[in-house]
C-alpha cells in the first residue's frame, strides 16, 4: 500500500507516485501520534465475512439474498417491514424495533420513510475483480492504486485502475467511462479483456474475470 501512481499502464511509462495511506516518511511521527494501529486493507469480500462470523457469534441473524420491500406499519414499540427472498421471490413480514437505512443514496429505505438525499450522482463505473499474476509489474514498485491513463481506450473505459486485493494476484480493477452523463454501457467478456491487457500493457499475461459489476458513484448524503 505505500503508493499511488499514475502509469500509462502497469508495464509503461510511469508518469507519477505519492506516498499514501500513512506510508510519507516525514510524516511517521504524525501518523504514530494520531493511532497506535498502522494502516490496513482488508476489502469487504474478506472482511465481511470476519464482521458476521462475529455478529452471528453474539446472536445476531443474517439474510444475505433479501430485499426491503416495504414498511407497513409503525406503532409506538415496532416496525412492520415487508421483505422478499430475491432466489424464490417470497415475501414475508419482519416486526422491528429499529429500521435502520444504511444501504446507500438510492436507498428504498429512505425512501420509504421520507428522508430526503442531498447531492447528485457524478457517475458510473464498472468494477471488475480479476485473478492475474503482476508480482513482476508491481513488486518492484507497491502500490494500493495504480491509475492506468493512456490516449488508446475505449469511451467505456476511459480511467482505468488496479486496486490491490491480495498482493500480487487478486485485483478489482475500476474502470471509468469518458462521458460524465450516467449512460449504461455494456461491454461484453472479450471487451474487458482487452482492455485489462491494455491496462497492464501485456497481452500474454492469464486473466480470470471472477466477477463484474456497474456501480455508482454518488456525491449525496442524508442530512438528518
Amino acid at each position: 500500500m505505500l503508493h499511488t501512481s499514475w502509469l500509462h499502464s502497469l508495464a509503461g511509462e510511469e508518469y507519477g507516485r505519492l506516498y499514501a495511506w500513512g506510508n510519507r516518511p516525514d510524516r511517521k511521527g504524525g501518523y504514530e501520534n494520531a493511532s497506535p494501529c498502522v494502516m490496513s486493507d482488508l476489502p469487504q469480500s474478506i472482511l465481511e465475512p470476519i464482521l458476521v462470523d462475529n455478529a452471528r457469534a453474539a446472536g445476531a441473524e443474517f439474510r444475505f439474498a433479501t430485499e426491503f420491500v416495504s414498511q407497513l406499519a409503525v406503532s409506538h414499540d415496532q416496525i412492520q417491514t415487508e421483505v422478499r427472498e430475491r432466489a424464490s421471490g417470497r415475501t414475508y413480514k419482519i416486526r422491528s424495533r429499529f429500521l435502520i437505512g444504511a444501504d446507500g443514496a438510492r436507498s428504498p429505505v429512505l425512501d420509504s420513510l421520507g428522508i430526503p438525499v442531498d447531492g447528485r450522482q457524478i457517475n458510473t463505473a464498472l468494477h471488475v475483480h480479476i485473478k492475474a499474476d503482476l508480482t513482476r509489474f508491481l513488486d518492484p514498485r507497491p502500490g494500493y492504486l495504480n491509475w492506468i491513463l493512456n490516449p488508446e481506450v475505449p469511451q467505456w473505459s476511459a480511467v482505468g485502475n488496479f486496486r490491490m486485493v491480495r498482493p500480487w494476484d487478486e485485483f478489482v480493477a475500476s474502470m471509468h467511462p469518458a462521458e460524465k452523463d450516467g449512460r449504461i454501457f455494456e461491454p461484453s467478456e472479450r471487451n474487458i479483456l482487452d482492455r485489462l491487457h491494455q491496462m497492464i500493457g501485456d497481452y500474454e499475461v492469464p486473466i480470470e474475470i471472477l466477477s463484474s459489476f456497474r456501480w455508482t458513484i454518488n456525491d449525496q448524503v442524508a442530512q438528518t
